[in-house]
Protein backbone atom coordinates (compact mmCIF):
# COMPACT_ATOMS: atom_id res chain seq x y z
CA UNK A 1 0.00 0.00 0.00
CA UNK A 2 1.03 3.40 -1.20
CA UNK A 3 1.47 5.95 1.75
CA UNK A 4 -0.78 7.96 -0.24
CA UNK A 5 -3.20 4.89 0.36
CA UNK A 6 -2.16 4.42 4.03
CA UNK A 7 -3.04 8.24 5.23
CA UNK A 8 -6.44 8.28 4.04
CA UNK A 9 -6.98 4.79 6.29
CA UNK A 10 -7.59 5.77 9.94
CA UNK A 11 -6.81 3.64 12.88
CA UNK A 12 -9.58 3.35 15.78
CA UNK A 13 -9.12 1.34 19.47
CA UNK A 14 -11.97 -0.89 19.15
CA UNK A 15 -13.78 -0.21 22.42
CA UNK A 16 -17.19 -2.17 24.00
CA UNK A 17 -18.72 -5.39 24.53
CA UNK A 18 -21.14 -5.06 21.85
CA UNK A 19 -18.51 -6.40 19.37
CA UNK A 20 -17.20 -8.75 21.76
CA UNK A 21 -14.70 -10.94 21.54
CA UNK A 22 -13.33 -8.33 18.98
CA UNK A 23 -12.37 -5.48 20.85
CA UNK A 24 -9.85 -3.81 23.52
CA UNK A 25 -6.89 -3.55 23.20
CA UNK A 26 -7.57 -4.31 19.43
CA UNK A 27 -6.72 -1.30 16.95
CA UNK A 28 -9.40 -1.19 13.78
CA UNK A 29 -8.20 0.14 10.41
CA UNK A 30 -10.49 2.06 8.63
CA UNK A 31 -11.27 2.09 5.16
CA UNK A 32 -13.38 5.51 3.58
CA UNK A 33 -16.34 3.98 2.20
CA UNK A 34 -19.79 4.27 1.95
CA UNK A 35 -20.26 0.96 0.23
CA UNK A 36 -20.81 -2.02 2.17
CA UNK A 37 -22.05 -5.51 2.44
CA UNK A 38 -23.70 -7.73 4.63
CA UNK A 39 -21.43 -8.73 7.35
CA UNK A 40 -19.05 -6.05 6.76
CA UNK A 41 -17.85 -3.97 9.93
CA UNK A 42 -19.23 -0.39 9.22
CA UNK A 43 -18.27 1.94 11.21
CA UNK A 44 -20.00 5.53 11.65
CA UNK A 45 -20.43 8.56 14.45
CA UNK A 46 -22.91 7.56 17.50
CA UNK A 47 -26.06 9.81 17.95
CA UNK A 48 -24.10 12.63 19.80
CA UNK A 49 -21.04 13.03 17.11
CA UNK A 50 -18.68 12.39 20.10
CA UNK A 51 -17.48 8.81 19.39
CA UNK A 52 -16.81 6.14 16.78
CA UNK A 53 -19.46 2.58 16.41
CA UNK A 54 -18.20 0.00 15.19
CA UNK A 55 -21.00 -2.66 14.09
CA UNK A 56 -21.62 -5.32 11.87
CA UNK A 57 -23.87 -4.53 9.03
CA UNK A 58 -26.96 -6.86 9.11
CA UNK A 59 -29.08 -5.10 5.97
CA UNK A 60 -28.45 -3.47 3.30
CA UNK A 61 -30.96 -0.68 1.69
CA UNK A 62 -30.85 1.14 -1.38
CA UNK A 63 -29.80 4.56 0.97
CA UNK A 64 -28.07 2.99 4.33
CA UNK A 65 -27.86 0.11 6.79
CA UNK A 66 -29.24 -1.57 9.13
CA UNK A 67 -26.04 -2.57 12.07
CA UNK A 68 -25.77 -4.43 15.39
CA UNK A 69 -23.58 -5.38 17.70
CA UNK A 70 -22.63 -9.14 17.52
CA UNK A 71 -23.98 -9.33 21.46
CA UNK A 72 -26.80 -7.14 20.94
CA UNK A 73 -30.10 -8.56 20.51
CA UNK A 74 -31.27 -4.69 19.34
CA UNK A 75 -30.02 -3.30 15.86
CA UNK A 76 -28.95 0.35 16.19
CA UNK A 77 -31.88 1.20 13.57
CA UNK A 78 -31.29 2.77 10.33
CA UNK A 79 -27.96 3.96 9.30
CA UNK A 80 -27.83 6.24 6.18
CA UNK A 81 -25.14 6.18 3.69
CA UNK A 82 -23.96 9.87 4.11
CA UNK A 83 -23.43 8.98 8.10
CA UNK A 84 -20.73 6.05 7.24
CA UNK A 85 -16.99 6.52 8.03
CA UNK A 86 -15.99 3.45 6.19
CA UNK A 87 -15.60 -0.27 7.06
CA UNK A 88 -12.83 -1.88 8.94
CA UNK A 89 -10.23 -3.61 6.72
CA UNK A 90 -7.58 -4.27 9.71
CA UNK A 91 -7.60 -5.74 12.95
CA UNK A 92 -4.19 -5.27 14.67
CA UNK A 93 -2.96 -5.89 17.70
CA UNK A 94 0.70 -4.69 19.39
CA UNK A 95 1.77 -4.67 15.60
CA UNK A 96 0.60 -7.85 14.48
CA UNK A 97 -2.71 -7.84 11.64
CA UNK A 98 -5.24 -9.78 10.33
CA UNK A 99 -6.68 -8.12 6.87
CA UNK A 100 -10.06 -8.32 6.55
CA UNK A 101 -10.36 -8.64 2.41
CA UNK A 102 -12.99 -6.63 0.69
CA UNK A 103 -13.92 -9.20 -1.75
CA UNK A 104 -13.15 -12.99 -2.53
CA UNK A 105 -13.54 -16.26 -0.95
CA UNK A 106 -12.05 -15.15 1.99
CA UNK A 107 -14.32 -12.24 2.13
CA UNK A 108 -17.30 -14.18 2.03
CA UNK A 109 -16.40 -16.50 4.91
CA UNK A 110 -15.00 -14.11 7.02
CA UNK A 111 -18.45 -12.30 6.61
CA UNK A 112 -20.59 -15.99 7.37
CA UNK A 113 -18.96 -16.26 10.12
CA UNK A 114 -19.34 -12.92 11.48
CA UNK A 115 -22.89 -12.90 10.98
CA UNK A 116 -23.36 -16.62 12.66
CA UNK A 117 -21.34 -15.43 15.52
CA UNK A 118 -23.57 -12.12 15.86
CA UNK A 119 -26.58 -15.17 15.99
CA UNK A 120 -24.72 -16.93 18.69
CA UNK A 121 -23.05 -14.13 20.60
CA UNK A 122 -26.39 -12.36 22.70
CA UNK A 123 -27.27 -15.94 24.12
CA UNK A 124 -23.94 -17.01 25.17
CA UNK A 125 -23.24 -13.18 26.50
CA UNK A 126 -26.72 -14.48 28.72
CA UNK A 127 -25.63 -17.72 29.18
CA UNK A 128 -22.13 -16.70 30.94
CA UNK A 129 -23.64 -13.85 32.96
CA UNK A 130 -25.96 -16.17 34.54
CA UNK A 131 -23.18 -18.55 35.24
CA UNK A 132 -21.39 -15.73 37.00
CA UNK A 133 -23.80 -14.77 38.74
CA UNK A 134 -24.72 -18.34 39.96
CA UNK A 135 -21.02 -18.55 41.49
CA UNK A 136 -21.39 -15.11 43.11
CA UNK A 137 -24.39 -16.91 44.82
CA UNK A 138 -21.99 -19.42 46.20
Amino acid sequence: MSNTAQDSFRRIPLKGKSMWPITAPLIGVIEPTQSLKRGDLATFMNGCGTGVIFHRVTRCMPEGYITRGDTRYHSDGYIPRHAILGRITRIEYKGLGFNLPATGLWAHCQRAAGTTWSWLAPGLRTRVRQLKQRLRER
